[in-house]
């Protein structure tokens, strides 16, 4: 009778009984196989977790994509400005061009302009050199007149 009784407690608790096939049956053959006592406990657990992993991999993809999009306007940003600088570098160029142009031009006309300089320079001074000689010339002509007396008295 205390077989029984073991055997009837055993089977209350989950546990095989004594004389019974305690191997555990696969799923191919019909059988669930061997649930020792406190399986469910651990096997909500394991779910628990394995909710909680895929919860983290669910939120580790969205982070991914955020970085992707991220990354894709900072490849925008990042092109955007390189074109911008690339204009104003060929815009900068472009002036800088022009303006050596102006200063082509500018360098090819300073030939004339330092010609009409000296031209005039010659000029002014051929026109005092010419003022002077006929000073000269007639100082040596006439003589030299006393000065005027300024005293009206006479000494």
């Amino acid at each position: 009778m205390s077989d029984n009784v073991f055997d009837f407690s055993s089977r209350q608790i989950g546990l095989p009984t004594r004389g019974a096939d305690t191997s555990p049956q696969g799923l191919e053959t019909g059988g669930g196989g061997y649930d020792p006592p406190g399986m469910d406990h651990r096997l909500s657990k394991l779910e628990a977790a394995v909710a909680g992993i895929e919860k983290e991999v669910a939120r580790f993809g969205a982070t991914v994509e955020g970085l992707r999009h991220s990354q894709n306007l900072t490849v925008g940003a990042t092109v955007g400005l390189g074109s911008l600088l690339v204009a104003v570098i060929v815009g900068f160029g472009i002036y800088g061009l022009q303006r050596v142009d102006m200063v082509d031009a500018k360098v090819n006309a300073l030939p004339g302009q330092i010609s009409d300089g000296i031209r005039d320079a010659n000029r002014s001074f051929s026109d005092a050199l010419n003022t002077s000689l006929r000073v000269f010339k007639q100082a040596q002509r006439e003589p030299e007149q006393p000065a005027p007396n300024k005293d009206p008295l006479p000494k």
